[in-house]
């Protein structure tokens, strides 16, 4: 059985092989540090939510990916460490897009907004790209956004700091503006 999920194979995958990939196995990971964190052995996922009653993991195998390639529910008992919901994932590197679906009480009058069918951007994400047939107006209607919504990419520093190259060109990042300023070899009017 095959127990790979890189990026650069996923694309290469047969229709056939796709079940198999679905069932790579996850671990539970750390809640600690949030968001997608790249280690040599794979990367970590971590996330808060306070009143989440199932949190699940979806990996795609590109930015055009109307369905996901592997799914990870993960267990309330095991992949949960107070509000923080966890996962680690072993053989993805950087460039790897996912994104949560998340389970939980539908009550907008208490504050609580859950919708499962809602693909969610990882909100401790350093990177968000959006799909060729992105459309905000259909992300705001009724029904599973999973097809066309904007989806998180696994980065990492030397991603973000041009050492490392990612497989798409039009990537978001989201700079921390002191890190990035501060200084005055940045040559900006007010560092920091």
């Amino acid at each position: 059985m095959r127990n790979i999920l890189e990026r650069e194979e996923v694309g290469r995958l047969a229709d056939s092989e796709i079940t198999r990939v679905d069932k790579i196995s996850a671990f539970v990971g750390r809640p600690s540090p949030l968001g997608a964190t790249v280690y040599r052995e794979g990367v970590n996922f971590s996330v808060f939510s306070k009143h989440a009653e199932r949190v699940e993991l979806l990996l795609f195998a590109d930015k055009d990916s109307r369905t996901p390639t592997a799914t990870f529910e993960l267990n309330p008992v095991q992949n949960r460490t107070y509000h923080y919901w966890h996962t680690f994932v072993p053989r993805i590197r950087a460039g790897q897009i996912y994104g949560y679906k998340v389970h939980g009480p539908n009550s907008p009058s208490l504050g609580f907004r859950y919708d499962p069918s809602k693909l969610l951007l990882d909100p401790y994400g350093r990177g968000v790209i959006a799909p060729s047939h992105y459309d905000r107006e259909k992300i705001r209607e009724e029904g599973d956004t999973t097809a066309s919504a904007m989806k998180s990419v696994v980065i990492t520093w030397r991603t973000m700091t041009g050492k490392e190259t990612c497989r798409y060109a039009h990537l978001l990042l989201e700079p921390f503006c002191m890190s990035y300023t501060f200084g005055v070899s940045r040559g900006t009017r007010a560092p920091g």
